[in-house]
């Protein structure tokens, strides 16, 4: 999947994180579901039932068991 003509940040954003899994997942066995209009967050879903949540943030790409909630402080 080639990274190019990305209409916004956000299309960019969730771009990566589909390069990251399909580099690191079979994309078959996962559900992906994009948690937010502005990009970048992800909660992914295997066969088993398991979830975690692929995060892009400052350039790099994170594989979370659980989402910080940022609440202002």
């Amino acid at each position: 999947m080639a990274i190019k003509g990305a209409k916004t940040i956000a299309e960019y954003r969730n771009l990566k994180i589909m390069e990251w899994l399909e580099n690191n997942f079979v994309l078959d066995s996962l559900t992906v579901e994009f948690m937010d209009s502005d990009g970048g967050t992800a909660k992914i879903t295997d066969k088993n039932g398991d979830t975690a949540y692929v995060v892009y943030r400052k350039g790099k790409i994170t594989l979370e068991d659980e989402l910080e909630v940022d609440d202002g402080v």
